[in-house]
């Protein structure tokens, strides 16, 4: 192969002639790798062959403690791994059922907006509960703004952006969109048919366009009674999934964690 951190196993072998492929395993070497990500891997053919070798896709990912492969959310949250939005909340954790606060939300979008090498703006004070030099993402606060994906939590005076609040699922509704297909697009008008929870009169109406275009996008479905819950606040292994849905990441099919060795 060739990336030089993958061991295939075997390294050779004889397909026979009743046979039109070889099975390969392939193991990591952990710390060989430069990122977590999706790779394509050509594997190479010494002997003349009928056959086309496709490239494999190849799945580096980073593994988590408290996100087993049984737990709906895997997936979506070894792609936001692998897309090298986050590492997880510390000590090998995801935190996949904590609440999502606004100053890690402002984190997370801005490197899906701009890509996870990018470098944030400096803060500049715009909000008056954002400190510059303690509050957590601030830089990636600031930037958020500046992008116009957000406008904070109070018009003010004084300019509020709320860090430490919990985001709502209407809240994220309406974040996720101005994220993924820009500030300045507006949602078709709502119809108030798709959730009985998201119709005129309710307390997530206001976003309830938002929300309707992102189911019909396919990037939230509700919940299994058919609801929504707009109010409720949202989880990070549920902000994972609306990203990577949203943002088309790749996702990891049997992906090995990078404790494989």
């Amino acid at each position: 192969g060739n990336l030089p951190w993958l061991v295939l196993n075997p390294t050779e072998g004889l397909v026979p002639a009743n046979e039109g492929h070889l099975p390969i395993d392939a193991q990591f070497i952990a710390d060989g790798a430069s990122h977590y990500g999706l790779y394509r891997a050509n594997i190479k053919v010494s002997n003349d062959t009928p056959y086309d070798v496709d490239d494999v896709t190849v799945c580096f990912t980073k593994a988590f403690n408290d996100v087993a492969p049984s737990f709906w959310g895997d997936a979506f949250v070894h792609a936001l791994a692998g897309a090298r939005i986050t590492l997880g909340c510390g000590d090998g954790n995801f935190c996949p059922t904590d609440l999502m606060t606004r100053s890690v939300m402002a984190n997370w979008l801005v490197k899906v907006y701009h890509g996870p090498d990018f470098t944030p703006m400096p803060c500049q004070g715009t909000f008056a509960d954002v400190v510059c030099e303690s509050t957590p993402n601030a830089d990636y606060i600031e930037q958020l703004y500046a992008d116009g994906i957000t406008t904070g939590c109070s018009q003010g005076p004084p300019l509020l952006y709320c860090p430490n609040d919990p985001v709502t699922r209407a809240q994220m509704a309406t974040f996720i969109t101005r994220a993924a297909y820009g500030p300045s697009f507006v949602p078709p008008a709502p119809t108030g048919t798709v959730y009985p929870d998201v119709a005129p009169g309710q307390p997530g109406w206001w976003a309830a366009g938002y929300i309707e275009f992102l189911t019909s996008e396919g990037v939230v479905s509700g919940y299994p009674d058919g609801t929504y819950k707009p109010m409720e606040n949202t989880r990070r292994a549920q902000m994972a999934k609306m990203i990577v849905n949203a943002f088309g990441l790749p996702m990891c099919d049997n992906a090995v964690p990078d404790s494989a060795h």
